[in-house]
């Protein structure tokens, strides 16, 4: 993937590189990575490469779990997606746990940037992209193939468009966002958005790639800023996080996530023995 690279040594120029992304109809979206050498993959891929399996057979294992997951969720969950909306099931496994292609960005840098410090132990990252260009891209390629869906599906959220999209033969070579219908709490908290690669036999970056190829400027689509291996500087960010009120008791409603946002306590004693007013 081309990509252009930015670094952060300090919460000054963490700022100014913030407020390059503040444009109200040029949305850009993000995603925070604890290791910075690490590139975005979705969980499926991850796993592949783990197991050393195929990446031709995944289109059959990702229909296999899919289908082990509608089998069995009921004896976990109620109010259940309809059988036909898949994007909605792959939320619903992504949501807990389960591998799937889908990726998660967020709309909101300081969420991205929360995932990225909150377990980071080196130079960690936050990605951001080019939200409606990433959707233009997409579009220019599959558009004529879901033209006639628009009538009864105009936000292209049913299981027709998925298969014919993402289940297609042969495969699209892209990359596009996904999110049901019904949105989970989480994905409200969060400001979440999955992206998702069409051609599961190919990597998430090599379907990337496909959307660059006729982009005359492709590195300035895609920013990864690095943030410096320096303690000082996660724990100046996980104090600025906590008091603009992101942490794991906000993103992560319940007492897993409010005993989960007690770590990052850990990093201002001050706050966490009571010796601040708002505490």
């Amino acid at each position: 993937m081309d990509f252009t690279e930015e670094s952060v040594t300090n919460l000054d120029e963490m700022w100014s590189l913030y407020h390059k992304f503040q444009k109200p109809n040029d949305p850009w979206i993000f995603r925070g990575q604890p290791n910075s050498k690490d590139q975005p993959r979705p969980s499926l891929e991850r796993l592949a490469e783990k197991f050393s399996i195929s990446f031709g057979t995944l289109p059959e294992l990702e229909s296999a779990l899919l289908r082990h997951f509608k089998r069995q969720a009921h004896l976990y969950v109620a109010n259940l997606p309809k059988d036909e909306d898949t994007i909605e099931w792959l939320a619903l496994m992504r949501h807990y746990g389960a591998p799937t292609r889908l990726l998660d960005w967020t709309f909101s840098f300081f969420v991205a940037l929360f995932f990225g410090v909150e377990t980071a132990k080196e130079e960690f990252a936050v990605w951001a992209l080019d939200y409606p260009w990433l959707r233009d891209q997409a579009m220019r390629i599959f558009h004529t193939e879901v033209e006639d869906l628009r009538s009864k599906d105009p936000r292209w959220k049913s299981g027709e468009f998925f298969t014919r999209v993402f289940c297609r033969t042969p495969p699209f070579d892209l990359v596009y966002s996904l999110n049901p219908e019904r949105l989970n709490q989480r994905l409200v908290i969060q400001q979440g958005v999955f992206l998702a690669p069409a051609n599961l036999s190919k990597s998430f970056a090599e379907n990337f790639v496909a959307l660059q190829k006729t982009d005359a400027k492709p590195h300035e689509r895609l920013i990864k800023i690095t943030f410096s291996n320096s303690v000082s500087l996660r724990e100046d960010i996980l104090r600025s996080l906590f008091r603009m009120n992101v942490n794991s008791a906000t993103l992560f409603p319940g007492l897993e996530g409010f005993a989960e946002s007690l770590n990052s306590l850990l990093a201002m004693p001050d706050i966490l023995k009571g010796r601040l007013p708002y505490t």
